[in-house]
């Protein structure tokens, strides 16, 4: 059965079949010249044809109203007076007539009230069969509200621009980490130029010990889709360090994730902050010293608690008190932090000697540091201490040296002018407190001794 049905199926198709299959009805469709005008008067853009000479034989309804002109108007019209001079001559200078056609290029029509308007045109030029020019067609499509749009948007990308050029912030724009947009500020705030910045990593120019915190904050902005502002540092391309407040946010920009950052250079604020906790912590200081020195006029328990007191507050290392005993002699009264062999080769100095000894006698404070070295004194001493920098201030009142406090740290730049003159502060105030202790303990030495003998009086015996 197989065999037989496959015999079938291979029988070449009869004459008849054939013929019954090629005259199957084939669907076709001739534009014929009423179709054509009814296409070209009915068309959405304005056409016209114009003779070898240029000038307009034919045209559709839209052309009548693009131009604002009847058939009076338009017939065999020179085509050159539908543009402003300058357009004519560009056209010509396209050499059209050689090329055969010209496709959508812009330029600009005048219509029968002097309006310009702004036109997309086609122009194909019509030959014969021996090649010569019988004229041609114009396709026109008014692209004035296009050009109206594109303007009034110019305008506004140009306005926002000259805002943003001329902010009072930085401004910059990111993608992945980098710079695709800064302004002229942000250019003079780093130093680089747009060029230098351009593709940059933002990271780069922060602080490094500030960029886990920034980038941190960055993620948090772009997560959050939210602002966020956090203050951090940069360094510039002058190698300055500045305190920049930043807030930035997460944009959509190129189909992607963005982020845009504004930026204010807040550097004489923190400076002005800083001065005024040092100030505050210079009062609070003094304060302190003051409460503490009023409390009693026992000189071995004044300097141990002024000692206490300025090692306390000042989050010093060490420090100790000398008194001037005789005439030339600095002897030592109160420490607290230094080593027992310091307190050994020290216990009694010269006046102009060694670094406690050379303040008291250039009555003027006196450092040494790691960092500032000084060949007068071996910084040794340092090393034995353990410490970064010494400090030795003169303790005087009324023109007279009573002592020198010397204090000791383990930061190298803890003896800056600030502190310096801190440090002179309080030992004004002991000066005071200083003499005042002093004189106390002779009064009360000679209200129980006599003046001239140093022996016991009658009313010491009776105490």
């Amino acid at each position: 059965m197989a065999n037989e049905e496959e015999k079938i199926q291979n029988v070449p198709q009869t004459t008849s079949t054939a013929v019954a299959i090629e005259k199957r009805p084939q669907e076709r469709f001739e534009l014929t010249e009423d179709h054509y005008r009814t296409i070209f008067e009915n068309s959405a853009v304005a056409i016209t044809v114009t003779n070898k000479h240029e000038k307009i034989l034919t045209w559709n309804k839209f052309a009548e109203v693009l131009l604002g002109m009847k058939s009076d108007d338009l017939y065999m019209r020179p085509v050159s007076t539908l543009y402003p001079e300058e357009e004519w001559t560009r056209i010509r200078s396209l050499n059209i007539r050689q090329k055969g056609i010209q496709h959508h290029f812009e330029t600009r029509i005048i219509g029968k009230d002097q309006q310009t308007v702004d036109i997309d045109l086609s122009l194909s030029v019509l030959k014969g069969p021996s090649g010569d020019v019988l004229g041609s067609i114009g396709i026109m499509a008014d692209i004035s509200e296009r050009k109206k749009a594109e303007k009034a948007l110019g305008q506004s990308e140009e306005l926002a621009r000259g805002m943003i050029e001329t902010a009072s912030a930085g401004i910059y724009l990111l993608q992945h980490g980098r710079f695709i947009y800064v302004n002229c500020l942000m250019e003079e705030i780093l130093g680089y130029s747009s060029d230098e910045l351009i593709g940059k990593y933002s990271a780069d120019y922060i602080h490094p010990e500030d960029r886990v915190a920034a980038r941190k904050t960055a993620i948090e902005a772009l997560k959050s889709r939210s602002v966020v502002e956090h203050e951090f540092r940069i360094v510039t391309k002058y190698m300055e360090t500045l305190w920049i407040s930043e807030r930035i946010t997460s944009i959509e920009y190129a189909g992607t994730h963005a982020a845009m950052g504004t930026l204010l250079d807040v550097t004489e604020r923190k400076i002005a902050e800083a001065a005024s906790k040092e100030r505050t912590r210079q009062l609070e200081t003094l304060l302190a010293v003051n409460t503490t020195v009023s409390e009693t006029l026992n000189l071995p328990d004044l300097l141990e608690s002024v000692l206490q007191k300025v090692l306390s507050v000042m989050n010093l290392s060490a420090a100790a008190i000398f008194l001037v005993e005789g005439e030339n002699q600095l002897v030592l009264k109160a420490h607290h932090g230094f080593s027992t062999d310091f307190t050994r080769r020290l216990s009694r100095i010269g006046i102009g000697r060694g670094f406690a000894g050379r303040s008291a006698s250039l009555r003027k404070p006196i450092i040494i540091s790691k960092l500032m070295p000084d060949m007068r004194f071996d910084p040794i001493i340092l090393d034995r201490e353990g410490l970064q920098s010494l400090c030795s201030v003169p303790i005087t009142a009324k023109g007279k040296v009573l002592g020198v406090m010397t204090i000791g740290s383990n930061e190298s730049s803890e003896f800056k002018e600030p502190n310096v003159r801190l440090l002179t502060s309080i030992s004004t105030q002991m000066s005071i407190v200083i003499e005042n202790a002093l004189l106390y303990e002779k009064t009360v030495q000679m209200a129980f001794s006599g003046e001239l003998t140093g022996l016991c009086d009658g009313r010491y015996s009776l105490v």
